[in-house]
């Protein structure tokens, strides 16, 4: 509040002391300064509103909802449950270790009904796959690494 009266008050002193032969293009000037500033305002407020949105509901921010179809309707959350047994088998990482380290999945996101990116790690060297998934009947996950990155 003492900022805004700060500012205000001498804001205020300079107007007072304008003179009343005002330039034209000075004029514009101060108006084409008016109505961008009301415009970076406005954008300001919607980006705002995003981020508020955005922050709320996570689901929005990676895409519309995975259908996972009738195969993992017996599964309360396939993808916790896709992750889990991925994080179950760190052999299939393809990188090996390097100084005493243990490879392990840090982050698995679901992209689709049918794909996942992994990213693994031993602290000291890092990769990424992304990989096919399926359910199989007896209840586990085959994985399949179509491309990686080390």
């Amino acid at each position: 509040m003492r900022k805004i009266l700060f500012l205000l008050l001498p804001s205020l002193l300079l107007l007072s002391c304008a003179d009343d032969n005002k330039d034209p293009e000075m004029e514009n000037l101060n108006q084409k300064i008016d109505s961008l500033s009301t415009a970076l305002e406005k954008e300001k407020e919607f980006a705002d509103s995003l981020q508020t949105v955005f922050a709320a509901n996570d689901s929005l921010q990676g895409g519309y909802p995975i259908f996972f179809g009738k195969k993992y309707e017996g599964i309360e959350d396939p993808e916790q449950f896709i992750e889990n047994q991925l994080r179950n088998q760190p052999e299939r990482i393809p990188l090996s270790p390097v100084v005493g380290g243990d490879m392990a999945f840090r982050k698995i996101d679901i992209i689709s009904e049918k794909w996942l990116l992994a990213i693994y790690d031993d602290g000291h060297i890092q990769g990424k796959a992304i990989m096919e998934y399926e359910l199989l009947p007896n209840g586990t996950v085959k994985y399949s690494i179509v491309a990686t990155q080390e």
